[in-house]
């Protein structure tokens, strides 16, 4: 029941600093997320944390463990890469035991844990199959089952939904999740998709160029945002009689309705909401809109002169 600690890690390539001065606390069987664009150094932190590199500063700590210098092999870290890292010479189950054959676990042990991740996974139909004939989704299932059959302390996932089309990526973060809500691991999550991280996160760290610039709650993060990348990387702001306001905080009324006048310049319907796109023509301000659709039809269209004032 350990917290895992991160402190101060910097790590350079030749001279330059990847990482820079992070601290972060990972709670006990939360599934904790590093956002951030790419190169901002999400998967070197991960790196660190696995035991593939040793921090030019700082230490690591797994309860009051200090694991700086324990290698990879030692620290009981489950894996799952971007490229899943699957045998394709093995069927779903020998790529399951795999890990376990490797510690030298009896056989009993070994059918029994693969018993219990195949199903956890969904892979019941599944098991005898040689990898390279199951889609995309399926093989991250098989990755992830892969990782926690060796009952690791810690889950690390590094973009592992990346090569999946959009609607794929909506399905596997939520079985994701639910496997690790099941088993209660302490799961750190890498991705650059900020919907992603806001969805399925019980904590958020924003990254940018090596330095950790936000941690807290999807919440916090999303509704007090620290800064202006963290409040434009995590979704659409606009500044608003000196307030920060998400689109769907602000609301279109009629023009002699008060507040500040603006001219709609574009309408996108998007299913559930309509996005306006609205600009001041005395100062060529720009706004974001969110409205949902009530199934009633746009109320704007381009070009019409509108108020706009904070939602209440």
């Amino acid at each position: 029941m350990s917290d895992v600690v991160l402190q101060g890690i910097t790590h350079r390539f030749e001279s330059e600093d990847v990482l820079k001065n992070i601290d972060l606390t990972i709670p006990h069987g939360s599934f904790y997320t590093l956002l951030g664009p790419s190169g901002c150094g999400k998967t070197t932190l991960l790196r660190v944390l696995a035991g593939f590199i040793v921090p030019s500063e700082g230490r690591v700590f797994i309860g009051s463990e200090d694991v700086t210098e324990l290698p990879c092999e030692k620290r009981n870290m489950g894996v799952v890469f971007q490229n899943y890292a699957l045998f394709p010479n093995m069927t779903v189950g020998e790529n399951i035991a795999y890990g376990l054959k490797v510690r030298g676990l009896s056989r009993t042990e070994i059918q029994e844990r693969c018993s219990r991740y195949v199903e956890l996974a969904g892979l019941g139909d599944y098991v005898s199959r040689h990898v390279q004939e199951l889609s995309g989704g399926q093989q991250q299932r098989v990755a992830v089952a892969r990782a926690l059959a060796i009952e690791p302390q810690m889950l690390l996932l590094d973009e592992p939904m990346s090569n999946l089309d959009v609607a794929l990526r909506a399905k596997m973060r939520e079985e994701i999740r639910a496997i690790q809500q099941q088993t209660g691991i302490t799961t750190l999550f890498i991705t650059h998709d900020q919907q992603e991280a806001l969805s399925i996160s019980d904590y958020v760290a924003v990254m940018r160029e090596g330095a950790v610039l936000q941690t807290g709650t999807p919440e916090d993060i999303y509704n007090h945002p620290e800064g202006e990348f963290v409040a434009n990387f995590v979704g659409t702001t606009n500044e608003l009689e000196n307030q920060q306001l998400r689109p769907e905080q602000l609301m279109l009324a009629n023009a002699d309705q008060g507040g500040t006048p603006v001219r709609i310049s574009t309408v996108r319907f998007t299913g559930p909401f309509y996005e306006y796109t609205a600009v001041n023509e005395q100062t060529g301000e720009q706004y974001h809109i969110l409205e949902r659709n009530r199934g009633t039809g746009s109320a704007r269209s381009v070009g019409d002169a509108c108020s706009l004032v904070p939602c209440e």
